[in-house]
């Protein structure tokens, strides 16, 4: 294994890891907004 290819690798899990993170995120906010509905209508 040469350098280029661990840099490559390790870019692409951060991305991965990244693009996880920010669905989890907006999931959590969707999530939470309708929890705030919920208990606007109650």
């Amino acid at each position: 294994m040469n350098s280029d290819t661990i840099v490559t690798v390790s870019i692409a899990i951060s991305f991965v890891l990244f693009i996880t993170l920010a669905i989890f995120i907006i999931n959590k906010m969707s999530w939470w907004e309708g929890v705030k509905r919920l208990l606007l209508i109650m």
